[in-house]
């Protein structure tokens, strides 16, 4: 089955699921997600939801305007997101699982605890396979020492930005040259 079809259709489920009524315990019927102006509406905070590809230049400015990054994901690929924050020097907190533990430390970052893996939502059509399950208690600790402790917070950050520049495009190159040619 191509790649593009099995996108499409994670994409019409998660559009189905997400735009699901469920009925709470009071008998009032909700949206289960809300609606994506419910998201930015927030009170508070404001939440961008970034429906499109964004190039460079604005990613920058979005990393600029923050002070930390928090992805507390059930797992990802290599972690780009999680690279690029770290690269522009912000305290990241994500999920010690997955591909970025291969970058992330406790001197570089704020590695979020697992509660285990849990089977992966029936959305995604990945039976038999799990996923990681944050923990929200833990989540909140270390959102909390960044935000009381925000000396220690930058200094994660700069060690992230140098520890990041071993993964600069030429110095990968210049690896996997050496590699091939062993």
């Amino acid at each position: 089955e191509p790649l593009r079809v099995r996108v499409r259709d994670v994409v019409q489920d998660f559009l189905e699921y997400a735009t699901q009524s469920v009925t709470g315990r009071d008998g009032r019927s909700t949206d289960l997600w809300g609606s994506p102006r419910d998201w930015v509406a927030h009170p508070h905070g404001t939440v961008q939801v970034l429906s499109s590809s964004k190039d460079e230049d604005y990613m920058r400015r979005l990393y600029r305007s923050v002070n930390a990054v928090v992805i507390p994901s059930r797992g990802e690929g290599w972690g780009r997101p999680h690279m690029e924050a770290m690269a522009m020097g912000l305290p990241l907190i994500a999920t010690n699982w997955s591909g970025t533990t291969a970058f992330m430390t406790d001197t570089n970052s704020y590695p979020l605890s697992i509660d285990g893996l849990v089977p992966v939502h029936r959305l995604f059509r990945l039976a038999g396979h799990q996923w990681a399950q944050p923990n929200v208690t833990h989540l909140r600790q270390l959102m909390r020492a960044v935000y009381t402790d925000q000396e220690t917070a930058k200094a994660k950050g700069r060690r992230a930005q140098q520890d990041m520049r071993r993964y600069d495009i030429p110095k990968v190159e210049a690896q996997v040259e050496a590699r091939l040619e062993a």
